[in-house]
């Protein structure tokens, strides 16, 4: 966990100095985007679509093999955007709907279907040429537990 914590930091400072040197106010309506940890779990792939001048709806997709089950996850998550030129911070919520097995280390595990609560803080560039990318809070709620996480993601915007 603290390589993680080591990881989206370095990751964060990189987003904040290239930011400048990449930006040129261009906000895309658009985004595909791969993200690591997160909403998703392990990993998902993402589209996101503004659809009013400040909120996106978010759609996403985990597939990983976990001993002889597959573990599915499908992120769904509205997001409201404060931006900065094109640049954005985001705040969301939405929920995870999942299949089998879940581990969440010291908070339990389970075989399970169902959704989980879940939310996102997070800060967002998008470049003139339209990579995008992103460092999140990403935390869940499950089984009556809050259990804090977080990820990090890269994409393209258009």
């Amino acid at each position: 966990m603290n390589q993680l914590v080591r990881v989206l930091k370095i990751i964060f400072v990189v987003l904040l100095f290239t930011t400048p040197i990449l930006s040129q106010n261009t906000r895309f309506n658009n985004n595909m985007f791969l993200e690591v940890f997160g909403n998703g779990g392990a990993y998902s792939l993402n589209y996101d679509r503004v659809v009013f001048d400040d909120i996106s709806i978010r759609l996403g997709a985990s597939l990983i093999k976990s001993e002889d089950e597959l573990v599915k996850a499908f992120p769904i998550i509205v997001n409201y955007r404060i931006y900065l030129d094109n640049n954005y911070f985001e705040v969301g919520v939405g929920t995870t709907v999942f299949t089998l097995p879940l581990n969440f280390g010291d908070f339990g595990s389970s075989n399970a279907e169902g959704a989980l609560l879940t939310s996102v803080i997070s800060y967002c560039f998008q470049s003139a040429f339209g990579i995008n990318g992103r460092i999140a809070l990403t935390p869940f709620y499950y089984d009556n537990k809050f259990i804090p996480f977080g990820g990090f993601s890269i994409g393209y915007s258009f």
